[in-house]
């Protein structure tokens, strides 16, 4: 997933769940400070390539865009205090995905979700003296994996060969190619 993906991701989630996109971080980042609720954590896993990668031009000769079709799931924590329950502030993000001016962002953006799994509750206790509210849920996603590969450019041919006719005897041949 490309950085600009990844980014339209984050700040897409902190949209529909309506915080702050600095209260959504990507999980496993070292040395970050525990948000104040409501955050939510984001943990893209089990990528996998769903097609055969395919070579695209590009506008500058001799560079490519090898483009793979990639499938991903998208784990999405979001932890809230007791104002505002965040099983149903989940489902409402899932629902929120539908929306078709949301697809439209993210057909945009080359990104598409397409399942999401149950919004489970994963509450647990904090020391044995508070309750910290958390729920989950897996987002089935789908993007173009991109890289640019510099595979060359061949500016001149040049092919010198003989062409023997049984008939008429022998001919130089002369092949000259030059790109523009």
């Amino acid at each position: 997933m490309t950085n600009d993906q990844r980014r339209f991701v984050h700040d897409l989630i902190a949209e529909l769940l309506n915080i702050p996109k600095p209260s959504v971080i990507w999980a496993n980042q070292n040395n970050m400070p525990r948000p104040m609720k409501a955050y939510a954590t984001l943990r893209l896993y089990n990528a996998q390539r769903e097609a055969a990668e395919e070579l695209r031009p590009t506008d500058t000769p001799g560079i490519m865009n090898i483009v793979v079709p990639t499938t991903a799931m998208l784990e999405v924590q979001y932890t809230d205090n007791q104002k505002q329950n965040p099983l149903e502030t989940l489902e409402q993000m899932v629902r929120g995905l539908e929306k078709p001016t949301v697809a439209d962002r993210c057909q945009a953006a080359r990104v598409a979700f397409f399942n999401a799994g149950p919004v489970q509750d994963v509450s647990f206790t904090l020391g044995a003296v508070a309750w910290e509210h958390r729920a989950a849920v897996d987002l089935s996603i789908r993007y173009m994996s991109e890289i640019t590969d510099d595979v060359g450019y061949i500016n001149e041919v040049n092919a010198t060969g003989i062409m023997i006719n049984s008939a008429e005897g022998e001919h130089q041949t002369n092949i000259n190619v030059k790109g523009d």
